[in-house]
């Protein structure tokens, strides 16, 4: 078993995120020339962006990006149903429906109905989080790799005059040392997040057969 539940993880992760959409508001410069993005850019020798300390660079829509991303996975994470509340309500329906007296024909349908929406529900919660888990993986480790292969270098045809002086255009404003910070971080956290939900995948499994074999003893004792 994992030392962290992806659940635990997930809910840190957005702790984590929203302190950081409240810093690129209130403070962006604190997270700009943090020590740990200084000290990732010169390791992968990605130029300092003079645009991330002008007030052009959209921060604020980033964190809005960002809070948008945690209220979706709080809301995903905590309305999913898990396996021990799962079992549970399956159990207690069980031991209702035996209090009835109904006989065991009339009994067995009902089992075994709630047998595949037992299977059904238990593993929504894997799947939905092997899937975000997975894509978004894929997506940041895209992104850290484009920008580690371009090195983080621009040339002069990516840059336009405005008033207010030169700006950088199209994907060109990705190659940065903040940029690839974060999507560094984010695909070690998504690895390591999609490592716990197969883990734990592999646990609803075992548990749900652990309770066919029990629900099927039942019924040869009946």
């Amino acid at each position: 078993m994992a030392l962290l539940s992806s659940k635990t993880l997930i809910q840190a992760h957005a702790l984590f995120t929203f302190i950081l959409a409240v810093y690129l508001i209130t403070s962006p410069s604190a997270i700009t020339e943090s020590d740990i993005i200084f000290i990732i850019g010169e390791a992968m020798q990605i130029d300092l962006d003079p645009a991330m300390t002008s007030s052009q660079y959209p921060l604020a829509i980033c964190a809005i990006l960002l809070t948008g991303e945690v209220l979706i996975d709080l809301i995903i994470v905590r309305k999913l149903p898990q396996i021990d509340d799962i079992l549970s309500t399956v159990q207690h329906e069980q031991r209702r429906t035996e209090d009835t007296g109904f006989s065991r024909i009339t009994f067995q349908k009902p089992k075994q109905s709630i047998n595949a929406l037992t299977i059904q529900l238990a593993t929504l919660y894997n799947e939905i989080w092997t899937f975000i888990a997975g894509a978004r993986f894929c997506f940041f480790f895209g992104v850290s790799l484009f920008i580690y292969t371009s090195g983080g270098k621009t040339d002069s045809s990516a840059w336009v005059d405005n008033d207010d002086g030169l700006q950088k255009v199209g994907m060109e404003q990705v190659k940065s040392r903040v940029v690839f910070t974060y999507a560094f971080v984010e695909m070690m956290f998504w690895l390591w997040t999609l490592s716990n939900v197969r883990e734990e995948r592999r646990e609803v499994a075992t548990r749900l057969a652990q309770q066919q074999a029990v629900e099927n003893e039942r019924n040869l004792n009946l």
